[in-house]
């Protein structure tokens, strides 16, 4: 599924925009090692601000987790952006940038 989303040149950046990924296969196994190794207990988002710009779109909104990872437990918040390229008619994920709050 990720696969088909995500441009195949997608960089994900964590809290202050340290490189945690790069690239579709190293973005998709990043995914992967975190749901591997977390159990999420809960998960939400708020209204995402979308803005399109021609082909490229993006979208930021706040977010809160609660999970278990190597017995124990994390509630964490903060801010994501999404940048979206379009590519013969079909929208990527291109970048995502996570900030935490806690």
């Amino acid at each position: 599924m990720l696969g088909e989303i995500f441009h195949k040149d997608m960089v994900i950046r964590g809290p202050e925009f340290k490189l945690i990924a790069e690239g579709k296969e190293a973005c998709i196994q990043s995914y992967v090692g975190f749901a591997s190794a977390a159990k999420v207990i809960s998960f939400a988002t708020s209204e995402p601000v979308i803005d399109i710009f021609d082909d490229m779109a993006t979208a930021k909104y706040r977010w809160n987790i609660s999970y278990a990872m190597d017995d124990s437990e994390y509630d964490r918040e903060g801010d994501e952006v999404l940048m979206f390229v379009r590519e013969d008619g079909r929208w990527f994920t291109a970048w995502r940038a996570q900030g935490t709050a806690t």
